[in-house]
């Protein structure tokens, strides 16, 4: 069987770059206070190309799972209509890991810092256990897709989540750990919008 792990797509702007925003804007979107809406337009040109290039395949998925956000949403529905896939199904243990920047970072770091600055917090949150979602609640989480993922043996399906969860992700799949250090952390791959990594159960995936 197949996974196919792919963060949502790209936000409405401002929200499409991070890089750009404010810590206030980072935090309501963090915490879930705003929803923006997806690009579709860009989204629906990003899918065509994965299928031109092999790395999603028309009629190829038999199911695609998704987080309970409005980004997630809308981007597995994209993928449904583009694959032909009629099996999709909203999962709770797939929303992104809970943190708020403004918790974790002051104002004064952010300005000087940005955005790296709330991605070197995230990681120190998770390492330590100190962010608004517990690092076991993490793991439980993490088990949870194992077990979807021996649920749909002999299937491919598409799981569509989020950056710092997935970054979570390639460490549990990919490397065998459910401990995530900051170096860990650093070293998996921060996956642009719609963009994602293969995993086959029971296959070296490295």
């Amino acid at each position: 069987m197949k996974v196919i792990f792919v963060r949502h797509a790209d936000l409405k702007y401002p929200y499409n770059n991070y890089d750009r925003l404010s810590l206030q804007q980072l935090d309501l979107l963090a915490t879930e206070k705003i929803q923006p809406a997806i690009n579709s337009k860009l989204a629906k040109s990003k899918i065509k190309k994965h299928i031109a290039d092999g790395f999603l395949n028309r009629d190829g998925v038999d199911a695609i799972y998704y987080s309970s956000t409005p980004r997630a949403i809308e981007t597995a529905a994209l993928l449904a209509d583009e694959l032909n896939v009629k099996e999709i199904k909203e999962l709770e243990c797939l929303h992104e890991i809970a943190f708020s920047p403004k918790k974790l970072i002051s104002d004064s770091t952010f300005e000087s810092k940005g955005m790296d600055a709330v991605r070197e917090a995230v990681y120190k949150a998770v390492e330590q256990n100190t962010a608004d979602e517990a690092t076991p609640a993490i793991v439980a989480r993490i088990h949870q897709i194992q077990s979807l993922i021996a649920d749909n043996s002999g299937r491919t399906i598409i799981i569509v989540t989020h950056g710092f969860f997935m970054r979570l992700l390639q460490i549990a799949l990919l490397r065998n750990r459910l401990t995530f250090s900051v170096s860990d952390q650093k070293q998996a791959v921060n996956y642009d919008y719609l963009q994602g990594f293969t995993y086959t159960q029971g296959e070296n995936n490295d």
